[in-house]
This record gives structure tokens, sequence and C-alpha cells, in this order.
């Protein structure tokens, strides 16, 4: 379970799936603050990136890494335990 002790093809498999998940999280944040009624049109979007702390978009990349790193995890797991 030690990631030092990865193979290179693990590792970048981690980081992109770790980037993946990043995007996918970025992504639901804005949809969410656009359906709570955030978005007024096509810039919008640029100008919630605009602001990382008070819009919330870092917090919602944050998520969607760690869920990344879980996903990872259990996916170890169960390749371990068989």
């Amino acid at each position: 379970m030690n990631p030092f002790n990865w193979s290179s093809n693990q590792k970048i498999a981690a980081v992109l799936t770790i980037v993946i998940g990043v995007i996918v999280g970025v992504i639901v944040g804005y949809f969410i603050y656009a359906v709570s009624g955030g978005a007024d049109g096509v810039s919008s979007f640029a100008r919630w990136l605009d602001y990382p702390l008070r819009s919330g978009w870092i917090w919602w990349a944050l998520t969607g890494a760690v869920v990344s790193i879980a996903v990872i995890y259990i996916r170890r797991l169960l390749s371990k335990s068989e």
C-alpha cells in the first residue's frame, strides 16, 4: 500500500485519477452553484473561478481529489485481498 513502492505506471495512473477527480469536482461544484441561482450567463463560470475561496471551487476540487484517493485506496485493498 506504500505509494513509494508503486511502479511508475501505477503512479502515473494515480496522478491522472486525482486530476480527473479534481476536474469532476469543480464541474459538479459549478453545476450546484448554477442550479442554486448563482449563474447568470456564459461568463459566470470564469467569474466563479476568479474567487476560489469565496465561491468555493477550491473546496470542490479538494473534495474531488479526496474521493479519487479513496477510490484508489479501495481498489488497491480489493485487489490485494483477492
